[in-house]
């Protein structure tokens, strides 16, 4: 079966924590990680609450946590679940239900940003 072109951008933090990753992992190009990536998401077929949310952020926040994330690829250190759990817990100590919107809303606070971003489709 043919493969469909597609080009992406990515922040250079982003892309150069991607090229990190491959490697790591032992992908033999970064479209077979990239395609990894995607498999992985189709398995799980989990929800993307924090991702989602960085998504809908300004492009300067987007920026600013992808260089976060090259930090932690260069010490080696994911935050899988540790982030998470933190974020979830933070919601609840404000007595709130941990949704997609309060999570991304701990995320925006953390970043320092006023903005909220739109409201993801129903």
């Amino acid at each position: 079966m043919a493969s469909v072109p597609e080009t992406t951008k990515y922040s250079p933090p982003l892309h150069e924590a991607g090229e990190k990753r491959w490697k790591a992992l032992g992908y033999r190009t970064k479209a077979d990680y990239r395609r990894g990536l995607a498999r992985f998401d189709l398995l799980v077929q989990g929800l993307h609450p924090v991702t989602l949310a960085i998504a809908q952020m300004p492009v300067a926040e987007q920026d600013r946590i992808d260089a976060e994330l090259l930090e932690l690829t260069k010490k080696g250190v994911g935050n899988r679940g540790e982030l998470f759990t933190h974020i979830i817990a933070n919601i609840v100590k404000l007595g709130k239900e941990p949704t997609g919107a309060a999570i991304a809303e701990v995320i925006r606070q953390a970043s320092g940003s006023k903005r909220r971003p739109p409201a993801p489709p129903a």
